[in-house]
């Protein structure tokens, strides 16, 4: 095992009434994440201090950890989508005539909020969406990493440039400033280690068990498939498999490295693995 002195990270919590981070690989009855990936952290962060859509890309190459706090809750809840770029072909004489005393020339194009329908379809969908309840995270930026000072400054005063939502803007967010503190890196830990954040499978060192991990009695483990990196064409190109639990329990695992922090706040010792 070896130690290595580093810089210290910043702690902040993020929480709401509600949250919602879509699966890629759902559809018209959208899955939630259970935590928002990377790809949302960087929008995160980007909100706090103001940085614009292309500057939040230079935070993919940021270090980042996440625990989830609270137990995870979910719930269906019921929709209403409406195609707000409804395309039609075969418009009625009534409806065409109306569109015109509006001023309104559709050329293929006709938007549903004029509440028009015909050949017996509607701009309407019911669907199922999947929602968090009662999210709330904690986040880890090291101060090494690019507008720490920034961050810093807005979580102290607690501002931020623009509105924080938990993945979706009806779904309104708050934070916390949790402190500074100070961290030591740790490589090559021989023993199972308690870790508190999300794992990425990546880090697991199944050179010395089988897994990288060892399940604690009556411990619900999840594996998830995250994006983690994602373009300015808002197209993700790699994800990575994670390790988190249901009820926000620490996991036991082997890893190549991981942080130790002296979290002065809330008076423990916290491991997370970074990103």
């Amino acid at each position: 095992m070896v130690q290595n002195n580093l810089s210290e990270t910043l702690v902040f919590t993020i929480y709401g009434d509600l949250g919602f981070f879509k699966k890629f690989y759902t559809t018209s009855s959208p899955l939630t994440f259970d935590f928002p990936p990377k790809t949302c952290l960087t929008g995160i962060i980007g909100a706090l201090i103001g940085l614009s859509y292309s500057q939040r890309y230079e935070l993919y190459d940021c270090k980042m950890a996440l625990s989830i706090t609270n137990p995870l809750k979910k719930r269906m809840f019921g929709i209403n989508w409406l195609n707000t770029r409804w395309r039609g072909k075969g418009i009625p004489e009534k409806s065409q005539t109306w569109l015109e005393t509006m001023g309104i020339s559709p050329r293929g194009e006709i938007y549903a909020f004029t509440g028009l329908e015909w050949e017996n379809q509607s701009p309407h969908t019911q669907a199922g969406l999947e929602i968090l309840q009662f999210p709330k995270y904690k986040i880890y930026y090291p101060t090494s990493n690019l507008y720490a000072d920034v961050l810093e400054d807005m979580l102290k005063s607690h501002k931020s440039f623009f509105h924080l939502y938990l993945g979706s803007s009806e779904f309104i967010a708050d934070f916390n400033y949790l402190g500074k503190f100070k961290q030591i890196s740790i490589f090559n830990p021989k023993d199972f280690v308690l870790i508190n954040s999300i794992i990425y499978t990546d880090i697991l060192n199944t050179s010395l068990s089988k897994n990288g991990i060892q399940i604690i009695s009556n411990q619900k483990i999840i594996k998830d498939n995250v994006p983690s990196l994602m373009i300015p064409e808002r197209k993700a190109i790699n994800y990575q498999n994670v390790l988190y639990t249901l009820d926000s329990t620490p996991i036991k695992a082997h890893v190549k490295e991981y942080y130790k922090i002296e979290n002065s706040t809330e008076n423990r010792v916290e491991n997370v693995v970074y990103f």
